[in-house]
């Protein structure tokens, strides 16, 4: 994934991906059944305690009932409640991966599955950006299993497993 405009400097341009994916939805990666409460977002706030709730109160409001906003949402209270992650993200962002990596380990190890989720997901990202190819499909995998319950970046997940098998040269498994 090198840039064409500057040659020689890592992008990522898969980040951006999340934005044209992150919202289309629908996606249920390998075949997992829809989760039993209406959106991930009910659940997530389900869990926080009553200091949390505030935090993100004005965040689940304007959410609303739209399954859409509702999906992004999630992201942003995870945001709102981590600084740590935050922190993580602005480092992927700025393609700092070595900074990034250690951080996304270990909010990965988080017992709250919302956080460990999307830790976990950023880390494939992260080595994504470091070009460990083999290292990321295998994190990729473990990150999927119920990733519908708790993310709703199962259709991204989906099209990075295929990306990464390209990388790796596995064009039958990629294709299917």
């Amino acid at each position: 994934f090198r840039s064409r405009s500057r040659p020689g400097h890592r992008t990522l341009n898969f980040l951006l991906s999340g934005a044209i994916c992150f919202g289309v939805g629908g996606v249920v990666a390998r075949g997992e059944p829809a989760p039993a409460s209406a959106t991930p977002l009910v659940d997530l706030v389900a869990r926080l305690d009553e200091t949390q709730k505030a935090i993100v109160a004005p965040i689940v409001e304007a959410a609303g009932t739209n399954a859409v906003v509702q999906q992004r949402a999630v992201m942003e209270v995870l945001l709102a409640l981590n600084p740590d992650l935050v922190k993580a993200l602005g480092a992927l962002n700025a393609e700092r991966f070595g900074e990034a990596l250690p951080v996304l380990e270990r909010l990965a190890a988080s017992p709250d599955p919302f956080l460990a989720k999307h830790a976990a997901w950023f880390r494939v990202r992260a080595l994504l950006g470091v070009e460990r190819y083999e290292d990321a499909l295998g994190a990729l995998s473990s990150v999927q299993s119920n990733a519908v319950q708790y993310t709703q970046l199962a259709d991204e997940m989906l099209y990075t497993e295929g990306m990464l098998q390209a990388c790796l040269l596995d064009r039958e498994a990629a294709a299917a």
